[in-house]
C-alpha cells in the first residue's frame, strides 16, 4: 500500500473515532510520521469523501468556538457484533434485542449530532417510564444536553443533563419523540462530568431511590456464584468465595433495576446488606404476592417512589 493510501486509511480510522480540527489531524498524522500541509490535508479529506467512503458513511463538519471540526458518521444500522470471539458457528438469540426501525436510527443520529456539536436537544414529548427519570410518565417540552449514548441490555439510552431541573437523567430512545436540535452548550465537558459521576452511582441506567451510595452485599449459591463471577455488573464489583457460596460486593445506589436483577436469580440469591435493601426486597416480594392474589389493582406502579 502506498504512503498516500496509508495516510487516507489512518485519517478515516481517526475521524470515525472522534471529531478533530485540521490542526488536530495534522498533529496526529505527524505523530505517525506523515508530514503534510494544510492544503494537502484538505485534498485528502476531499478524496476520502469522494472515493473512499461507502454509501453508509458521511464526512461531516461543524463549528465550535470558531473552530471547524471534522468527523465521519456511520449511517448504517448500528452494529450488534459480538465482543471478542465470533465464528460462523455462533448465533444470536436476539433476547432483549431492541427493534430498531428507521425513526429510531434517525433519532440516534440526531443525538449523535448534538453530542458532536455540543448542542442541546428540545424534546417535545417523553412517554412511559423506563429508568425512573420520567416517573410521572408522559412529559412535554424538555430541554436536555445529551452527553452519551448508552447501549444497555441490547437497548439504546441517552444520558443527558436536564437544563431545567439541573440534574443528570437517562431516557430510553423509545421514549423520545418530536426531537429537535437546540442551542450550543459552552460547558459541555462540565455537564458530561456530572452525568458520568451519576452513571457510576447507578446499577445499570435506572434512577436511584436517593442520592446515596451503599455497600451492597449479595450472597449467591455456588453454581450461580460462578456465573456471577464470570460477568460484569458494576465497575465497583468484587466477588469472593465464602463457605462454599459466593459473595458479591458493590458500592452503588439502590434502584428498581437492582431489585429486578435480584429477582432474576429467584431463591439462589440472598440480600446481606444494607438493611434498607433487605427491607425493599421484602416489600417487593409482598407486592408481587398481593398482585398474584388480586388484592391490588393490576396497573403500572413504581413502589420505590410512591
Amino acid at each position: 500500500m502506498s504512503d498516500y493510501l496509508k495516510r487516507l486509511s489512518i485519517l478515516v480510522f481517526i475521524l470515525k473515532s472522534n471529531a478533530y480540527t485540521s490542526e488536530d489531524l495534522l498533529k496526529l498524522l505527524n505523530e505517525k510520521n506523515f508530514t503534510v500541509s494544510q492544503r494537502q490535508l484538505q485534498r485528502d479529506l476531499k478524496s476520502i469523501e469522494q472515493a473512499i467512503l461507502t454509501d453508509q458513511d458521511q464526512l461531516k463538519s461543524y463549528f465550535l468556538d470558531s473552530k471547524k471540526y471534522f468527523y465521519i458518521r456511520t449511517l448504517s444500522k448500528p452494529s450488534h457484533d459480538f465482543l471478542g470471539f465470533n465464528s460462523s458457528h455462533t448465533s444470536h438469540t436476539r433476547f432483549y434485542h431492541q427493534d430498531l426501525n428507521f425513526s429510531k436510527i434517525e433519532l440516534l443520529e440526531s443525538i449523535e449530532t448534538a453530542i458532536h456539536q455540543r448542542r442541546s436537544l428540545e424534546v417535545g414529548f417523553i412517554q412511559d417510564d423506563e429508568t425512573g427519570d420520567n416517573l410521572f410518565l408522559d412529559t412535554t417540552q424538555l430541554f436536555v444536553c445529551p452527553v452519551q449514548i448508552i447501549y444497555h441490555r441490547s437497548s439504546y439510552y441517552v444520558a443527558c443533563f436536564n437544563i431545567k431541573t439541573e440534574k443528570p437523567e437517562v431516557f430510553g430512545i423509545r421514549q423520545l419523540t418530536h426531537v429537535n436540535l437546540g442551542r450550543s452548550s459552552s460547558d459541555f465537558e462540565t455537564l458530561k462530568q456530572v452525568v458520568d459521576i451519576e452513571l457510576d452511582k447507578r446499577f445499570g441506567v435506572t434512577k436511584n431511590i436517593d442520592d446515596k451510595c451503599y455497600d451492597i452485599e449479595i450472597e449467591f449459591t455456588s453454581a450461580l456464584g460462578r456465573f456471577i463471577e464470570d460477568h460484569h455488573w458494576h465497575p465497583s464489583q468484587k466477588v469472593r468465595k465464602v463457605n462454599g457460596n459466593y459473595q458479591l460486593t458493590m458500592y452503588c445506589g439502590i434502584n428498581r433495576e437492582l431489585m429486578g436483577w435480584l429477582f432474576q436469580w429467584m431463591y439462589n440469591a440472598k440480600v446481606i446488606n444494607p438493611p434498607l435493601l433487605k427491607t425493599l426486597y421484602q416489600k417487593a416480594l409482598k407486592e408481587c404476592e398481593s398482585t398474584a392474589k388480586g388484592k391490588i389493582p393490576f396497573m403500572y406502579r413504581n413502589i420505590f417512589f410512591n
